[in-house]
């Protein structure tokens, strides 16, 4: 086995063999290969690692070595460090390699008490931060870390993350401008929870994110009409520009009542001209929404037929 540009191979006489990344530089990771005599397998951190290879292997009489062949070349194909080095006779199961990853080699592992190791990444004491910004974080276990969960100011910030690489998104307009404390948390299978040090950070935002409002619909003044003059609706909106996202406001006019159906020529803009199938009282209602809310407004049509009868 073997390691070319931080991926797995396996190397034949007939040439190597590769299955995938070899894993998260600067953490230890368990690889484990294996071969029934017609088939090559390979595993990373217990898991099965790219496709399995069909290949005749011949017998090797010469010396066993790790991380650098042949004998006495000046040539490293490991690119990290080799601990647990263990060699079977046999192909092992998936489980046998899965138990093999958290037993140690003299006997199997007591309960595991050790808590994962993690720092956050990329954000320093002392850093001055705005607008929507990603914390990482780094994080690594004896067995293996199966979760990480950001803290702000002692809250957990959205949801656990159960593979690295290990981020959240923090919007900063949703506290006060100020210091404020983060951290990051990583769990095992066990549930050992190591806590990283504290972070403290400098928010600076020119504004506050507020909360969503409702767009403000008018609908106009009642006004009266001649039939068969169509009518001039001369409606208004007005948003707060919240939520950013879709963040853009949408307007329909509709009828609540009336004799008949009428016919608007811009349904979708705030001011419209509208035609009436006939003489009566219609209500014609203006409603928009901004993707998240929405608020409407009445307006109230007479239409009068001609000759004022």
């Amino acid at each position: 086995m073997k390691l070319l540009s931080r991926e797995i191979a396996f190397a034949t006489p007939a040439g190597d063999l590769a299955f995938g990344p070899a894993g998260r530089p600067g953490l230890w990771h368990h690889v484990a290969v294996t071969c029934d005599g017609a088939t090559v397998r390979a595993f990373l951190d217990g898991v099965a690692l790219g496709q399995p290879h069909a290949v005749a292997l011949e017998p090797f009489t010469g010396p066993l070595q790790i991380g650098a062949w042949p004998l006495g070349a000046p040539v490293d194909l490991l690119g990290g460090w080799l601990d647990d080095v263990r060699i079977y006779d046999r192909a092992l199961s998936a489980a046998e390699i899965a138990r093999d990853m958290s037993t140690p080699i003299g006997g199997l592992r007591g309960r595991d008490t050790d808590a994962p190791d993690v720092r956050i990444d990329a954000i320093g004491d002392g850093d001055t931060l705005d607008e929507v910004v990603t914390i990482g974080a780094v994080a690594a276990d004896d067995v293996g870390v199966a979760g990480v969960r950001f803290i702000v100011d002692g809250v957990a910030l959205g949801t656990e993350v159960t593979a690295p690489p290990y981020w959240a998104s923090w919007d900063t307009r949703t506290v006060a401008n100020g210091e404020h404390a983060l951290q990051a948390a990583a769990r095992d299978s066990a549930g050992n929870v190591g806590h990283s040090a504290t972070v403290t950070v400098m928010v600076t935002n020119p504004r506050q994110r507020a909360a969503n409002r409702a767009p403000t619909v008018t609908a106009g003044f009642d006004i009266s009409v001649t039939s068969p003059t169509p009518a001039l609706l001369q409606g208004a909106v007005t948003d707060d520009g919240l939520p950013s996202s879709p963040g853009t406001v949408t307007m329909t006019w509709s009828v609540v009542s009336g004799p008949g159906e009428p016919v608007f020529e811009r349904p979708h803009a705030p001011d419209t001209l509208v035609r009436f199938p006939g003489p009566g009282a219609y209500v014609l209602r203006l409603t928009a929404s901004d993707g998240a809310l929405e608020a409407s407004d009445d307006v109230t049509v007479t239409v009068v037929p001609a000759g004022g009868g």
